[in-house]
């Protein structure tokens, strides 16, 4: 390509909270309880994976939602299905992607 710049993608790092990792482990044994089939809990997993995964390279790609909730740092959310939601904030400075709690959309009990 003649006369084309190429800018190198900055990468970011993903750091999960433990809160991430409770929500999803409260999330599949309810879905364990209630019997849903492992192919259906294992693509749940695989898309949240997926979302999270993403954000190495596009991290603002999902909507602010930081003035709808009043957070006072900046804070995106990531939407899992109809269902499921997962708030996130990026830290540019330290190319750092900040993943918090997988929560139902009708919860409000928000954690990171």
């Amino acid at each position: 390509m003649v006369g084309a710049r190429m800018t190198e993608i900055q990468h970011f790092e993903i750091a999960s909270t433990q809160h991430f990792y409770d929500s999803m482990e409260k999330i599949i044994e309810e879905w364990e309880d209630l019997e849903f089939p492992e192919a259906t809990i294992q693509r749940f997993v695989k898309i949240i994976y997926q979302g999270v995964n993403s954000l190495k390279t596009f991290p603002k790609r999902y909507a602010d939602v930081s003035e709808l909730y009043a957070f006072t740092e900046p804070t995106r959310r990531l939407l899992i299905g109809k269902s499921y939601a997962i708030f996130y904030r990026v830290n540019a400075e330290k190319s750092v992607v900040v993943i918090g709690s997988v929560f139902n959309q009708w919860q409000m009990k928000v954690k990171f």
